[in-house]
């Protein structure tokens, strides 16, 4: 397994928009969860994820 990407998204405050993508799911053809970033956990400025590789896609 090797890590391939890490990806953030900025977006402020956006908890409803990001939330079906803190959760798995297989109907995906990506594997991960975002989490969101709070420096100092005083407000959050966006929402980051690293991918791994364990499987090739299916080129959906």
């Amino acid at each position: 397994m090797s890590r391939i990407a890490e990806v953030i998204v900025l977006a402020q405050d956006a908890d409803e928009i990001m939330e079906p993508l803190t959760r798995p799911d297989d109907t995906r053809t990506w594997r991960g969860t975002f989490y969101e970033m709070r420096p100092g956990g005083h407000w959050g400025f966006g929402w980051g994820a690293e991918f791994v590789r364990m499987r090739s896609r299916s080129g959906r």
